[in-house]
């Protein structure tokens, strides 16, 4: 079973925390408090990340796996229902488990998401999985956090996954990265599953997020009924750079009390 962290305030909803490449239960540390005064908190560490290390030789490290993994971990803590929050790489986790259990699912916020990628994106993935040829993978994924965040205002976030990634297994960084790649083909999916089953979903992206936010724009301006939030002067994880409005824009979506607080 996957690695998981809880915090039980005898609430009566739960929050589902699935982190991104690279990162763990501790890169949502901005979160926890605020949240937990008002829902219960699950925090997964996906495969390869953090202390999910025992399940590399089962795992094909697919989106759909790790969503069946997460609704092992839900069900052993007779937990029937979430409200998700993702990031990431964790929103294709996300949305699979959307897919998979939509009846579970009582809304969704993605953060920094990462379908819907354009050629050149891919391209610049595609050129990150080849560096297992070239050097080691804590120099590999530097590289890498320093494409998706660039700028001097984006270097909390930074830090944090180059800190975390001490603790990503090899295998799990590139076949990640490959899935990635792969998400594109299930956008329809996911667009008849928040459509069929009228499920909640919010987009929240950094004006900054020069790596993402293209995909995700033309992805929601696609499909009727979602929206985006765009947060000024920020990068690709928003959650980190710009928590307390990620933290304020969030928890007005789910109480269905959205508002434009840019």
């Amino acid at each position: 079973m996957l690695y998981y962290e809880k915090v039980d305030n005898e609430k009566e909803e739960w929050v589902l925390f699935i982190h991104g490449l690279g990162g763990s239960t501790k890169t949502w540390k901005y979160q926890i408090e605020k949240f937990s005064k008002e829902y219960n908190l699950i925090l997964v560490d996906l495969d390869g990340h953090g202390n999910s290390k025992e399940n590399l030789d089962k795992s094909d490290y697919k989106p759909s796996d790790m969503a069946k993994g997460i609704d092992e971990v839900l069900v052993s803590e007779s937990i029937d229902k979430v409200y998700i929050v993702a990031l990431s790489l964790g929103t294709l986790i996300g949305l699979e488990y959307m897919r998979l259990y939509p009846d579970k699912v009582s809304s969704v916020i993605l953060a920094g998401s990462i379908i819907n990628l354009t050629p050149s994106r891919w391209f610049v993935l595609k050129a990150a999985k080849m560096t297992k040829y070239l050097m080691p993978i804590v120099v590999a994924y530097k590289i890498f956090a320093y494409i998706i965040m660039p700028k001097k205002n984006h270097k909390k976030a930074r830090d944090i996954f180059v800190r975390e990634s001490k603790n990503l297994n090899v295998k799990a960084f590139y076949q990640w990265v490959d899935s990635i790649g792969k998400s594109k083909k299930k956008l329809d999916e996911y667009i008849k599953t928040i459509n069929i089953n009228h499920i909640p979903t919010l987009f929240v992206s950094g004006s900054e997020d020069y790596m993402f936010l293209k995909g995700i724009e033309k992805f929601c301006n696609n499909v009727k009924g979602l929206t985006i939030d765009k947060i000024k002067n920020c990068g690709h994880v928003v959650s980190i750079e710009k928590s307390d409005v990620f933290n304020s824009i969030a928890l007005k979506f789910m109480k269905k009390k959205y508002i434009d607080i840019k």
